[in-house]
């Protein structure tokens, strides 16, 4: 499990310390793959609205929904 997948669980925990442990080190990595920017640019933007659960929790939910669309999966409920 990597940084960003710790984040997204702290986060959804409430251990906003945990969250921006885990982001901050992702977003200080250095690597060259390609999707490498996107994904600290989506952390970033994460990490500016961990501070409002209810707003952390909707974002994750979308982002769940929109996933699976673009993986062409059966649609679902969501519950965190």
């Amino acid at each position: 499990m990597g940084n960003y997948d710790r984040g997204i669980i702290s986060g959804l925990n409430g251990k906003k310390h945990n969250l921006n442990k885990y982001f901050n080190k992702l977003l200080e990595a250095e690597d060259e793959r390609g999707y490498f920017e996107d994904l600290k640019k989506h952390t970033q933007e994460l990490k500016d609205i961990a501070n409002n659960t209810d707003d952390f929790i909707q974002k994750i939910k979308q982002i769940i929904i929109e996933t699976r669309k673009l993986k062409k999966l059966d649609e679902m409920e969501i519950i965190i």
